[in-house]
C-alpha cells in the first residue's frame, strides 16, 4: 500500500458517510482451494511439491516463466501443518515469497510480483448497490487510494480505471489489486449488509487456533532454544505455525540459536508467544490458518484494511465521524496519516469503519470495537 495515496482519500472521506450498503460483491472461491491438506515440508522445492499437493485435488498448476526467468527453480519452503486449506498454504507460500497465484482456465497460475505487475487486466465491478447516492467518480479515487500497485491517476503509469457509470466501474490492472478491490468489497458488502457471513473451512479453523492460543498452559519443561520451545509449546498442542527465516536473515536474527528463560507460570499461549517475540525483536500473527513468526520491523511494515461494523457504539450524538477522531486520538493504536504524515487512516461508510493499520493496531481497535 502507497502511503502517498492517503491525503487523495482524506479529501473525499466525508463523502463516504452518505454511502448506502453494497450487497452482492462477494465471489466465491474454488473449491478445490477449499479442501483440506496436510504438509511436512523441509526445504521443499515449491515447484515439485505444489503440484504434488494440487494435483490430488485436481488442480493442475501452471508456473510463468518468469518463474524461472526470475531464478525461482530452486526456491524452497518448510511447513508441518495438519487440515489447512489449500487455498491458505498457496497464499502462504506466494506471500512470502513475493509471488501471486491466481486460478485461471481451471489452473492455478503461479508467477512472480513483477511480471503480475506488467500483465494487465480488465475488470468491472457492479456498483449498482450504490444507488446513485454517492459519486462513482469519488468512489473511483478512494478506491484508488486504498489498493496497492502504481496507479495512472496517482503515480502517472500503473493500472487505471477504464470508465465509470452509475451501474459500474471497470479497471484495468494487475491480479494483486484486483484481488484487493475484489476484497474490499466483500468486506463492505458483509458488514454493512448486516448479516452475517457464512463460516467458511478458514474462520473455523482460526475459531479453534485461537481458542487454544488463549488456552492457560504451563511451559516445556527442559527446553530453551525457540525451535524447540515452540515444538512443545505450539507443534504438541495442534497449532500449526511457520517461521519466517527469510526475515529473520535480513534482520542477521539467527533464529536456531535464540533461546528463552520461559515463566514458569501457567499463562494462555498468546501471552507466552508475545514475551518470546520482545526478547528478539520478533512478532507474529495469526493469518492463512497457521501462527506466523517473524520480525517486528517486517510486520511494522506492513498496512492491511479492515471493516469494523460499529453501529453498537453509535448514537445520534456520536456519529461514526466522531467514533474515527477518538481513535486518530489514541496513540496506543499506532501511527496515523492525518495526524503523524504516515501509518493508518480510517473513513466512515454509514455505521461502519474502513481501516488502514498495521496488525497490532488492528488487534488493539478490534477489542476496543467490541
Amino acid at each position: 500500500m502507497n502511503p502517498l495515496k492517503w491525503p487523495l482519500i482524506l479529501t473525499c472521506c466525508g463523502f463516504i458517510l452518505c454511502a448506502p450498503p453494497i450487497a452482492d460483491a462477494q465471489t466465491k472461491p474454488d473449491k478445490r482451494l477449499l479442501q483440506k491438506v496436510s504438509v511436512q515440508w523441509e526445504e521443499k522445492p515449491i515447484k515439485e511439491g505444489l503440484p504434488e499437493l494440487c494435483e490430488k485435488h485436481k488442480l493442475p498448476v501452471e508456473f510463468d516463466s518468469s518463474f524461472t526467468e526470475e531464478g525461482f527453480d530452486s526456491a524452497t519452503f518448510s511447513l508441518t501443518a495438519d487440515g489447512i486449506t489449500l487455498g491458505s498454504l498457496v497464499h502462504l507460500i506466494c506471500k512470502s515469497l513475493q509471488l501471486v497465484s491466481t486460478v485461471e482456465k481451471g489452473k492455478l497460475l503461479i508467477l512472480t510480483r513483477a511480471a503480475d505487475e506488467e500483465k494487465l487486466i480488465t475488470r468491472e465491478y457492479s456498483l449498482a448497490a450504490l444507488g446513485g447516492n454517492i459519486s462513482p467518480q469519488l468512489f473511483s479515487m478512494n478506491l484508488v487510494g486504498m489498493t496497492s500497485g502504481r496507479w495512472m491517476e496517482v503515480d502517472q503509469e500503473g493500472g487505471e480505471v477504464l470508465a465509470i457509470s452509475p451501474q459500474a466501474i471497470s479497471i484495468r490492472h494487475n491480479r494483486t489489486v484486483h484481488e484487493e478491490v475484489q476484497n474490499l468489497l466483500d468486506q463492505i458488502a458483509t458488514v454493512s449488509g448486516g448479516k452475517a457471513r457464512a463460516a467458511t473451512p478458514q474462520d473455523r479453523a482460526e475459531q479453534l487456533i485461537l481458542r487454544k492460543l488463549q488456552t492457560p498452559a504451563l511451559p516445556p519443561a527442559d527446553v530453551t532454544t525457540l525451535p524447540e520451545i515452540l515444538e512443545q509449546v505450539l507443534q504438541k498442542n495442534g497449532i500449526p505455525y511457520w517461521i519466517d527465516e527469510m526475515a529473520m536473515k535480513d534482520e542477521k536474527i539467527e533464529w536456531k540459536d535464540l533461546t528463552s528463560k520461559l515463566d514458569v507460570k501457567k499463562v494462555a499461549t498468546s501471552r507466552r508467544l508475545d514475551s518470546i517475540a520482545a526478547e528478539h525483536r520478533l512478532s507474529w500473527k495469526y493469518e492463512d490458518e497457521v501462527v506466523q513468526i517473524t520480525t517486528l520491523a517486517k510486520l511494522a511494515d506492513v498496512i492491511s484494511i479492515r471493516v469494523y461494523d460499529v453501529r453498537n457504539k453509535l448514537s445520534p450524538t456520536f456519529p461514526s465521524a466522531a467514533l474515527a477522531q477518538q481513535l486518530i486520538a489514541n496513540k496506543d493504536l499506532g501511527a496515523w496519516m492525518v495526524s503523524d504524515g504516515h501509518g493508518g487512516c480510517i473513513f466512515p461508510i454509514g455505521t461502519s469503519l474502513l481501516i488502514a493499520q498495521e496488525g497490532a493496531g488492528h488487534e488493539k481497535i478490534a477489542k476496543l470495537l467490541k
